[in-house]
Protein backbone atom coordinates (compact mmCIF):
# COMPACT_ATOMS: atom_id res chain seq x y z
CA UNK A 1 0.00 0.00 0.00
CA UNK A 2 1.59 3.52 -1.25
CA UNK A 3 1.89 6.29 1.16
CA UNK A 4 -0.06 8.91 0.76
CA UNK A 5 1.98 12.22 0.63
CA UNK A 6 1.62 12.42 -3.11
CA UNK A 7 -1.97 13.88 -2.38
CA UNK A 8 0.30 17.46 -1.76
CA UNK A 9 1.47 17.06 -5.32
CA UNK A 10 0.54 19.90 -8.07
CA UNK A 11 -0.72 17.13 -10.19
CA UNK A 12 -3.26 16.06 -8.06
CA UNK A 13 -3.82 18.74 -5.49
CA UNK A 14 -7.50 19.73 -6.90
CA UNK A 15 -8.24 16.07 -8.25
CA UNK A 16 -11.77 14.93 -7.22
CA UNK A 17 -12.05 11.00 -6.91
CA UNK A 18 -15.73 11.17 -6.57
CA UNK A 19 -15.98 13.53 -9.72
CA UNK A 20 -13.07 12.01 -11.75
CA UNK A 21 -12.43 16.28 -12.43
CA UNK A 22 -9.54 18.46 -11.43
CA UNK A 23 -11.66 21.69 -10.12
CA UNK A 24 -10.33 25.43 -8.31
CA UNK A 25 -9.15 25.20 -5.41
CA UNK A 26 -12.96 27.11 -4.24
CA UNK A 27 -14.55 24.49 -5.81
CA UNK A 28 -13.07 21.99 -3.09
CA UNK A 29 -14.04 20.75 0.05
CA UNK A 30 -13.28 18.73 3.20
CA UNK A 31 -14.88 15.55 2.80
CA UNK A 32 -15.45 12.87 6.29
CA UNK A 33 -16.00 9.61 3.62
CA UNK A 34 -16.50 8.41 7.17
CA UNK A 35 -18.29 10.92 9.42
CA UNK A 36 -17.71 11.36 12.93
CA UNK A 37 -20.78 10.17 13.75
CA UNK A 38 -19.99 6.07 12.26
CA UNK A 39 -16.42 5.94 13.89
CA UNK A 40 -14.41 8.68 11.29
CA UNK A 41 -11.60 10.76 12.38
CA UNK A 42 -9.08 13.07 10.63
CA UNK A 43 -7.97 10.59 8.99
CA UNK A 44 -10.68 9.70 6.92
CA UNK A 45 -10.72 12.93 5.69
CA UNK A 46 -10.22 14.08 1.78
CA UNK A 47 -10.78 16.83 -0.75
CA UNK A 48 -13.23 16.45 -3.07
CA UNK A 49 -16.57 18.45 -4.95
CA UNK A 50 -18.18 21.21 -2.68
CA UNK A 51 -21.01 20.30 -4.52
CA UNK A 52 -21.04 16.55 -4.67
CA UNK A 53 -19.86 16.48 -0.92
CA UNK A 54 -22.95 18.69 0.00
CA UNK A 55 -25.47 16.35 -1.71
CA UNK A 56 -25.00 12.96 -2.91
CA UNK A 57 -21.98 12.17 -0.18
CA UNK A 58 -23.59 13.90 2.39
CA UNK A 59 -26.93 11.95 1.95
CA UNK A 60 -25.76 8.49 1.74
CA UNK A 61 -24.21 8.89 5.65
CA UNK A 62 -27.69 10.52 6.98
CA UNK A 63 -29.39 7.34 4.97
CA UNK A 64 -26.50 5.02 6.71
CA UNK A 65 -27.37 6.87 9.92
CA UNK A 66 -31.14 6.17 10.23
CA UNK A 67 -30.46 2.26 9.18
CA UNK A 68 -31.56 0.94 12.09
CA UNK A 69 -28.63 -1.64 13.20
CA UNK A 70 -26.49 1.40 12.20
CA UNK A 71 -28.58 3.47 14.49
CA UNK A 72 -28.21 1.16 17.09
CA UNK A 73 -24.40 0.88 16.83
CA UNK A 74 -24.32 4.77 17.46
CA UNK A 75 -26.41 4.89 20.14
CA UNK A 76 -24.67 2.65 22.22
CA UNK A 77 -20.50 3.72 20.82
CA UNK A 78 -21.74 7.28 21.79
CA UNK A 79 -20.86 8.29 18.41
CA UNK A 80 -21.37 11.76 18.06
CA UNK A 81 -21.14 13.72 14.69
CA UNK A 82 -20.14 17.34 14.23
CA UNK A 83 -23.46 18.65 15.91
CA UNK A 84 -21.72 16.83 19.59
CA UNK A 85 -25.15 15.77 20.41
CA UNK A 86 -25.50 12.16 21.96
CA UNK A 87 -26.86 10.53 19.41
CA UNK A 88 -30.97 8.72 20.41
CA UNK A 89 -32.43 5.46 19.08
CA UNK A 90 -35.76 5.10 18.52
CA UNK A 91 -36.95 1.48 17.63
CA UNK A 92 -40.06 1.71 15.64
CA UNK A 93 -43.14 -0.27 15.23
CA UNK A 94 -43.18 -2.28 18.44
CA UNK A 95 -45.63 -4.58 19.68
CA UNK A 96 -46.48 -5.24 23.37
CA UNK A 97 -46.37 -8.91 24.89
CA UNK A 98 -47.62 -8.82 28.58
CA UNK A 99 -45.38 -11.42 30.29
CA UNK A 100 -47.21 -15.11 30.31
CA UNK A 101 -49.06 -14.35 27.78
CA UNK A 102 -48.87 -16.27 24.38
CA UNK A 103 -46.53 -14.00 20.98
CA UNK A 104 -49.08 -11.69 20.18
CA UNK A 105 -50.08 -10.83 16.51
CA UNK A 106 -48.14 -7.95 15.54
CA UNK A 107 -49.41 -4.68 16.02
CA UNK A 108 -46.43 -2.59 15.59
CA UNK A 109 -48.10 1.18 16.98
CA UNK A 110 -45.08 1.64 19.82
CA UNK A 111 -41.36 3.37 19.25
CA UNK A 112 -39.13 2.76 22.26
CA UNK A 113 -36.65 5.64 22.47
CA UNK A 114 -33.73 3.60 24.30
CA UNK A 115 -32.03 5.01 27.36
CA UNK A 116 -28.73 4.39 28.69
CA UNK A 117 -28.87 2.04 31.78
CA UNK A 118 -32.60 2.68 32.51
CA UNK A 119 -35.84 1.47 30.85
CA UNK A 120 -36.70 2.75 27.23
CA UNK A 121 -39.68 5.42 27.01
CA UNK A 122 -42.06 3.89 25.19
CA UNK A 123 -44.79 5.86 22.78
CA UNK A 124 -48.49 4.87 21.23
CA UNK A 125 -48.21 6.30 17.96
CA UNK A 126 -52.24 6.35 17.61
CA UNK A 127 -52.44 8.32 20.91
CA UNK A 128 -48.94 10.31 20.66
CA UNK A 129 -48.49 9.46 24.41
CA UNK A 130 -46.17 8.37 26.67
CA UNK A 131 -47.10 5.33 28.29
CA UNK A 132 -44.58 4.13 30.65
CA UNK A 133 -46.92 4.50 33.67
CA UNK A 134 -49.30 2.48 32.43
CA UNK A 135 -47.59 -0.67 31.52
CA UNK A 136 -46.36 -3.19 33.82
CA UNK A 137 -42.45 -3.29 34.48
CA UNK A 138 -41.94 -6.98 33.37
CA UNK A 139 -44.19 -6.04 29.98
CA UNK A 140 -41.53 -6.99 26.72
CA UNK A 141 -41.78 -5.50 23.19
CA UNK A 142 -41.41 -7.69 20.05
CA UNK A 143 -39.93 -5.86 16.90
CA UNK A 144 -41.42 -7.74 13.88
CA UNK A 145 -38.77 -5.94 11.29
CA UNK A 146 -35.96 -4.61 13.43
CA UNK A 147 -33.71 -6.02 11.19
CA UNK A 148 -34.42 -4.30 7.88
CA UNK A 149 -31.28 -2.95 6.40
CA UNK A 150 -30.88 -0.15 4.13
CA UNK A 151 -29.32 -2.12 1.59
CA UNK A 152 -29.50 0.99 -0.94
CA UNK A 153 -27.67 2.88 1.42
CA UNK A 154 -24.99 0.15 2.61
CA UNK A 155 -23.77 -0.26 -0.79
CA UNK A 156 -23.67 3.04 -1.85
CA UNK A 157 -21.76 3.83 1.09
CA UNK A 158 -20.07 1.00 -0.03
CA UNK A 159 -18.82 2.45 -2.83
CA UNK A 160 -18.04 5.60 -1.42
CA UNK A 161 -15.75 4.99 0.97
CA UNK A 162 -14.18 2.64 -1.84
CA UNK A 163 -13.07 5.69 -3.66
CA UNK A 164 -12.17 7.97 -0.75
CA UNK A 165 -10.11 5.79 1.51
CA UNK A 166 -9.20 3.72 -1.97
CA UNK A 167 -7.79 7.05 -2.95
CA UNK A 168 -5.82 8.03 -0.28
CA UNK A 169 -4.35 4.93 0.56
CA UNK A 170 -3.55 4.29 -3.69
CA UNK A 171 -3.57 7.44 -4.77
CA UNK A 172 -3.40 7.31 -8.93
CA UNK A 173 -3.04 3.72 -8.89
CA UNK A 174 -6.31 2.65 -7.97
CA UNK A 175 -7.04 5.00 -11.25
CA UNK A 176 -5.02 2.42 -12.99
CA UNK A 177 -6.75 -0.27 -11.47
CA UNK A 178 -10.39 -0.27 -11.51
CA UNK A 179 -13.07 1.49 -13.40
CA UNK A 180 -13.91 4.33 -11.51
CA UNK A 181 -15.94 5.87 -13.45
CA UNK A 182 -18.99 3.67 -13.25
CA UNK A 183 -18.41 3.08 -9.56
CA UNK A 184 -19.24 7.25 -9.52
CA UNK A 185 -22.15 5.68 -11.87
CA UNK A 186 -23.39 3.82 -9.03
CA UNK A 187 -23.56 6.91 -6.74
CA UNK A 188 -25.92 8.59 -8.83
CA UNK A 189 -27.99 5.56 -9.30
CA UNK A 190 -30.59 3.64 -6.71
CA UNK A 191 -29.99 0.59 -5.72
CA UNK A 192 -32.60 -2.09 -4.97
CA UNK A 193 -33.07 -2.85 -1.48
CA UNK A 194 -32.30 -6.76 -1.35
CA UNK A 195 -30.22 -8.69 0.67
CA UNK A 196 -29.08 -10.83 -3.03
CA UNK A 197 -25.69 -9.41 -4.87
CA UNK A 198 -26.30 -6.40 -6.91
CA UNK A 199 -25.44 -6.90 -10.29
CA UNK A 200 -22.51 -4.93 -11.95
CA UNK A 201 -20.40 -2.79 -11.35
CA UNK A 202 -20.05 -3.99 -8.19
CA UNK A 203 -21.19 -7.24 -6.14
CA UNK A 204 -22.71 -6.65 -2.79
CA UNK A 205 -23.52 -8.56 0.36
CA UNK A 206 -24.51 -7.81 3.92
CA UNK A 207 -22.46 -10.74 5.44
CA UNK A 208 -24.86 -11.21 8.41
CA UNK A 209 -27.76 -12.01 6.47
CA UNK A 210 -25.71 -15.06 5.12
CA UNK A 211 -26.65 -18.51 6.86
CA UNK A 212 -24.37 -21.35 6.72
CA UNK A 213 -25.46 -24.09 4.70
CA UNK A 214 -24.45 -27.85 5.13
CA UNK A 215 -23.18 -26.98 8.23
CA UNK A 216 -20.12 -25.03 6.98
CA UNK A 217 -19.69 -21.28 7.35
CA UNK A 218 -20.19 -18.95 4.77
CA UNK A 219 -16.50 -17.11 4.08
CA UNK A 220 -18.79 -13.98 4.70
CA UNK A 221 -19.61 -14.93 7.94
CA UNK A 222 -15.78 -15.80 8.84
CA UNK A 223 -14.86 -11.84 8.30
CA UNK A 224 -16.86 -10.81 10.84
CA UNK A 225 -15.19 -11.35 13.31
CA UNK A 226 -11.97 -10.81 11.60
CA UNK A 227 -13.52 -6.74 10.85
CA UNK A 228 -15.10 -6.31 14.66
CA UNK A 229 -12.81 -4.63 17.00
CA UNK A 230 -14.82 -3.41 19.46
CA UNK A 231 -17.04 -0.01 18.72
CA UNK A 232 -14.22 0.74 16.61
CA UNK A 233 -14.81 1.17 12.66
CA UNK A 234 -12.16 -0.88 10.46
CA UNK A 235 -12.14 -1.26 6.77
CA UNK A 236 -11.17 -4.83 5.13
CA UNK A 237 -9.10 -4.98 1.69
CA UNK A 238 -8.93 -8.53 0.41
CA UNK A 239 -7.36 -10.63 -2.33
CA UNK A 240 -9.85 -12.50 -4.35
CA UNK A 241 -9.78 -13.51 -8.05
CA UNK A 242 -9.71 -10.69 -10.05
CA UNK A 243 -11.44 -9.23 -7.50
CA UNK A 244 -10.69 -6.89 -4.18
CA UNK A 245 -13.10 -7.40 -1.95
CA UNK A 246 -14.00 -4.25 0.18
CA UNK A 247 -16.08 -4.80 3.90
CA UNK A 248 -16.86 -1.61 5.86
CA UNK A 249 -17.37 -2.38 9.79
CA UNK A 250 -18.74 1.04 11.69
CA UNK A 251 -18.48 1.08 15.07
CA UNK A 252 -18.50 -2.88 15.59
CA UNK A 253 -21.24 -3.23 13.04
CA UNK A 254 -20.80 -4.43 9.63
CA UNK A 255 -22.37 -2.50 7.17
CA UNK A 256 -21.42 -4.36 3.78
CA UNK A 257 -18.96 -6.23 1.65
CA UNK A 258 -18.52 -5.09 -2.06
CA UNK A 259 -16.85 -6.71 -5.04
CA UNK A 260 -14.70 -4.62 -6.93
CA UNK A 261 -13.33 -5.90 -10.85
CA UNK A 262 -9.54 -5.16 -10.47
CA UNK A 263 -7.43 -4.63 -14.33
CA UNK A 264 -4.33 -5.22 -12.25
CA UNK A 265 -3.69 -5.99 -8.63
CA UNK A 266 -3.95 -3.12 -5.61
CA UNK A 267 -2.56 -4.81 -2.62
CA UNK A 268 1.27 -5.34 -2.67
CA UNK A 269 3.17 -8.67 -2.79
CA UNK A 270 3.35 -9.06 0.68
CA UNK A 271 -0.61 -9.89 0.87
CA UNK A 272 -1.34 -13.59 -0.12
CA UNK A 273 -4.34 -14.16 -2.35
CA UNK A 274 -7.39 -14.78 0.15
CA UNK A 275 -5.84 -12.49 2.71
CA UNK A 276 -5.66 -9.19 2.58
CA UNK A 277 -4.93 -6.08 4.84
CA UNK A 278 -7.72 -4.54 7.81
CA UNK A 279 -7.54 -0.56 8.39
CA UNK A 280 -8.31 0.29 11.75
CA UNK A 281 -9.45 4.26 12.50
CA UNK A 282 -8.21 6.21 15.46
CA UNK A 283 -8.01 9.43 16.30
CA UNK A 284 -5.29 10.29 12.78
CA UNK A 285 -4.18 7.24 11.38
CA UNK A 286 -5.62 4.25 9.74
CA UNK A 287 -3.57 2.03 10.94
CA UNK A 288 -2.83 -1.39 8.33
CA UNK A 289 -2.29 -4.77 9.40
CA UNK A 290 -1.70 -7.61 7.47
CA UNK A 291 -4.33 -10.49 7.59
CA UNK A 292 -3.52 -13.91 6.13
CA UNK A 293 -6.24 -16.61 4.45
CA UNK A 294 -6.06 -18.98 7.52
CA UNK A 295 -7.04 -16.07 9.53
CA UNK A 296 -9.65 -15.52 7.55
CA UNK A 297 -10.70 -19.60 7.16
CA UNK A 298 -10.71 -19.80 10.70
CA UNK A 299 -12.25 -16.41 11.30
CA UNK A 300 -9.27 -15.18 13.88
CA UNK A 301 -8.77 -11.66 15.01
CA UNK A 302 -5.64 -10.79 13.35
CA UNK A 303 -2.33 -10.55 14.36
CA UNK A 304 -0.79 -7.22 14.70
CA UNK A 305 1.81 -7.40 12.13
CA UNK A 306 2.27 -4.56 10.72
CA UNK A 307 2.47 -4.20 6.39
CA UNK A 308 6.05 -2.27 5.41
CA UNK A 309 4.10 1.15 4.43
CA UNK A 310 1.15 3.16 6.36
CA UNK A 311 -0.86 5.78 5.79
CA UNK A 312 0.18 8.74 6.92
CA UNK A 313 -0.75 10.16 10.37
CA UNK A 314 -1.63 13.65 8.65
CA UNK A 315 -4.92 14.14 7.18
CA UNK A 316 -4.79 16.76 3.86
CA UNK A 317 -4.37 19.76 3.79
CA UNK A 318 -7.12 22.31 3.93
CA UNK A 319 -8.04 24.22 0.50
CA UNK A 320 -6.50 27.12 2.01
CA UNK A 321 -3.23 25.90 2.96
CA UNK A 322 -2.97 23.63 -0.52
Amino acid sequence: MKRAGWIQTAEWRNYCIYSGRYLPREALSAEHVIPFSLGGSRATVINVSRSLNNGKASKIDARLCKDQMISNARFHAVAKGHSKKTPQHIIKGATVWPRGEPIPNSDPRYNLELQHGAYPIVYDTKTGRNINETIAPDTGFIIYDWGVADNSARVDFGIKTFLGIGWKCFGPELLKACDCDRLRTVLREPQSNESSPVVHPVLFWTPFTIAPEGGERHILNALEPIVKRGRKTTILMRKVPEHLEWTVCCLGMVVSTIYVPLRKPLLGGDVQEEGGILLTVTKDSLVPELISPLQIKLGDHPVAVPVKTRVPKEGPKRNDEC
